[in-house]
């Protein structure tokens, strides 16, 4: 694993753990490195807050991982496939979005179960970057892998896997986050450079495009993933910058 990578996983797990902590006026910090997951792509790091412990994926890797700080462990799965998103659902349970597919993990036994299948166009596209929303639905956006730019969506896969499509004309599906009011989302996709602000329906889970929030400086790179912190500033990942 190159020092590049090696950063980049480091920034990752820090701003999991630690961005509740950080405020408006933080202009730097340092990032120390947890763990040396030797990822292919290193991605999707959330705390899960009844295990107290760090989840993240490596895509290409095929692997999800879990860090526990308290016995400074690290434990991990391996899948046939792709594995793009992970988000806590019980202390036994994750939510993981393989390639084309949401699956349940219980990661005490190991046992696995398909929650929902998303459409890959015929393995043009894949599933991407995701969260869980204010009101417990799933989101899980898909990428183009030869799919002519604009072919990808975002959707929502509620508890029974019902799967709905809730923005299309995407190309690479990236960050999400909701304010604190559950008034807006904001939105990357990331070769437009910006992040968009959508308005959102709490109650439907429809959103209505409101704007751009963000438009990154050229050159600086691309918006990928994003979080927010205690203050609900925004936290955004920039690829290539």
């Amino acid at each position: 694993m190159n020092k590049k990578m090696k950063r980049i996983i480091a920034v990752c797990l820090l701003c999991a753990t630690a961005a509740s902590q950080l405020t408006a006026q933080t202009q730097t910090f340092r990032a120390e490195l947890l763990y040396q997951a030797e990822a292919v792509t290193g991605e999707g790091s959330i705390w899960h807050p009844e295990r107290k412990s760090l989840f993240w994926v490596d895509i290409e890797g095929r692997a999800l991982y879990e860090y526990l700080p308290q016995a400074k462990e690290c434990r991990s799965w391996k899948f046939d496939r792709m594995v793009t998103t992970v988000v806590p659902e019980t202390k036994e349970t994750v939510v993981v979005a393989l390639q084309n597919e949401i699956i349940r993990l219980n990661v005490e036994d190991g046992s696995r179960s398909s929650v929902a299948l998303i459409d890959d166009a015929g393995g043009t596209l894949r599933c991407n970057d995701g969260k869980c929303d204010p009101d417990g639905r799933l989101w899980i956006g898909t990428m183009t892998m030869g799919a002519p730019h604009g072919s990808a969506g975002l959707y929502t896969v509620d508890t029974v896997g019902n799967v709905t499509a809730r923005l299309d004309g995407i190309t690479t599906s990236n960050g999400l986050v909701w304010s604190d009011d559950k008034k807006y989302m904001y939105y990357n996709d990331t070769p437009t450079g910006e992040v968009a602000r959508y308005r959102y329906d709490s109650e439907t889970g429809n959103v209505t495009y409101d704007g751009v929030a963000v438009t990154l400086a050229q050159g600086t790179g691309a918006p990928d993933g994003m979080t927010k912190d205690a203050d609900g500033n925004l936290w955004v990942a920039q690829w290539g910058g």
